[in-house]
């Protein structure tokens, strides 16, 4: 049996058997396939089906807490045989396992941050390990990189937030993700900024921001932004974003957020849009830039 695979940061995996191949592109989240996480994944998977069993012992099962335990189990081994058939590529598997602090360390090693005027921004987005952590949620729904990234995100809100209550008085903030089209969500399957939105949730749990991922909307497809200059980029987003309910935007602080920011003509038009939809201030905030 001859077998041979790609890495995980190619387009795809083919996975070969004699003269049959299959190929298989990358749509779930790939965790590192080493012998700790292969007693973890059996583990979680063996806690799950001990759930799912005990449900019914004790004849206090719901049909959606039932649901629940199959899906969780059954992912945990999809995710475990797409980590035996592609590994994830060396730099995502070191990624995974820093701290917010150390990936902070190591992202400003050697990096300054450049101004982007009306942005804030605290990533360079020049550094290897941001790049792959940033590609790695946008190509591969990678959630435990997503979460790593939310918990920075997260804790420089919050160092922002003293000084906007304290001199602009800017209070109880809505956090809005930069959206994407509903076609090209069902396209990828995902939304980078919605996961690091779910991430910040989780983190937050309502007790500083109201975290929506439903209000702001993308309605219209823009053109592909490489190679266009400053005013062209501008031009190419005009109208393209909408508020699906105007009520829960009025006289509201609100903080938007991207991934990546260039010239900021996407965090622009996005602030207007929420200014005209009544909202009372808008800061706008990217990872790196």
């Amino acid at each position: 049996m001859k077998r041979s695979m790609t890495s995980r940061s190619e387009k795809y995996v083919c996975v070969e058997y004699g003269s049959f191949s299959t190929e298989k592109l990358p749509r779930f989240q790939r965790r590192r396939a080493s012998k700790a996480s292969t007693q973890t994944y059996f583990r979680f998977f063996i806690i799950s089906l001990s759930r799912y069993a005990r449900l019914f012992r004790m004849k206090r099962e719901s049909p959606r807490e039932i649901r629940r335990v199959i899906w969780k189990a059954l992912k945990i081994a999809f995710e475990f045989l797409l980590d035996t058939i592609a590994p994830p590529d060396a730099n995502v598997k070191k990624i995974e396992l820093l701290s917010s602090e150390t990936f902070l360390e190591e992202a400003m090693r050697g990096e300054k941050l450049e101004e982007s005027p009306g942005v804030l921004h605290f990533l360079p987005y020049r550094s290897t390990v941001v790049k792959t952590a940033i590609i790695e949620i946008k190509t591969h729904e990678n959630r435990k990189i997503a979460f790593l990234l939310a918990t920075l995100l997260y804790d420089f809100l919050l160092s922002e937030l003293s000084d906007l209550e304290m001199f602009q008085n800017f209070t109880s903030p809505l956090v809005l993700p930069i959206p994407i089209t509903r076609k090209k969500k069902r396209k990828r399957g995902w939304n980078q900024c919605d996961l690091l939105a779910q991430a910040m949730k989780k983190i937050d749990r309502g007790k500083t921001f109201e975290i929506r991922t439903d209000i702001l909307q993308k309605i219209r497809e823009n053109e592909d932004q490489v190679g266009k200059g400053r005013t062209e980029r501008f031009k190419n987003l005009e109208n393209c974003f909408r508020v699906r309910d105007e009520m829960k935007t009025q006289g509201r602080n609100v903080i938007i957020f991207d991934d990546i920011v260039t010239t900021g003509a996407t965090l622009s038009e996005a602030k207007r849009t929420l200014l005209s939809a009544g909202a009372k201030k808008v800061v706008s905030v990217a990872l790196a830039h």
